[in-house]
């Protein structure tokens, strides 16, 4: 859709054919990346329309752990981040074209705390948050390569609400708000690393309209707009004023 002209356009291409498309990046100039179900990668440039593939296939340039592709963020440093279904993170280098790969170990706290990673964020700090399916909230220092877990679930204290963290966004304090499948809306604060979350209640209709959040934007006025499975959309107002 083009916002100046209000027309809207197909891109029809056969690496689109059968399969779904769940995730965008682009490097702000000529490319686009597209993470598909089953079909892997696929990087457009567009200027001329031509495209690259990336799967598990031996023929690809960049084998990826998983051809599942859920989650996409092209990072300031010019790194595309992968997040797959099965296969971990995928960390590539887009100039060289060097990969590397962040999965969970069992029994091994330094790595992911799942498989499947359902959302990316980079924060003002250039810290990597990872929402996994499963396994909570993740945070990466892309100095470093460490991996820090946030705890999950009610047997600790002001943890994350629900195992599966679905989108993540900073508002201007530096706090994280995580939007979850089933536990609603969390506030991670970044000084105390506790979780506060936002649920729905019945009783109170000025409360979250569903516990389902599929998707979370922060606007120029501060406020955060809460895209839910079955309650429409939300807006927090000030949120960043918390």
């Amino acid at each position: 859709w083009n916002p100046r002209s209000w027309l809207l356009g197909h891109y029809r291409s056969d690496a689109f054919r059968n399969t779904q498309v769940l995730a965008f990046a682009d490097d702000g100039v000529d490319t686009v990346w597209v993470g598909t179900i089953g079909g892997g990668l696929v990087e457009i440039d567009t200027r001329n329309r031509s495209e690259r593939h990336y799967g598990t296939g031996a023929d690809s340039r960049v084998r990826l752990s998983d051809d599942r592709v859920m989650s996409l963020l092209y990072d300031r440093r010019g790194v595309l981040w992968i997040g797959t279904m099965t296969g971990g993170l995928d960390r590539l280098e887009v100039r060289s074209g060097a990969l590397r790969v962040y999965r969970s170990l069992a029994d091994d706290a330094s790595t992911l705390p799942a498989n499947g990673v359902m959302s990316l964020y980079e924060d003002r700090l250039g810290t990597l948050w990872v929402g996994t399916f499963g396994g909570g909230l993740a945070s990466i220092d892309q100095l470093s390569g460490d991996v820090t877990r946030y705890p999950y679930g009610s047997a600790t204290p002001s943890s994350l609400s629900a195992s599966r963290a679905s989108a993540v966004v900073e508002d201007a304090l530096g706090n994280i708000w995580i939007g979850t499948e089933g536990g609603g809306l969390n506030l991670l604060d970044r000084k105390t690393r506790r979780f506060h979350a936002y649920r729905r209640d019945d009783r109170d209709p000025a409360s979250l309209s569903d516990n389902t959040v599929y998707a979370l934007h922060l606007d120029h006025h501060g406020d955060l707009w809460v895209g839910t499975a079955g309650g429409g959309l939300d807006r927090v107002i000030g949120s960043s004023a918390r």
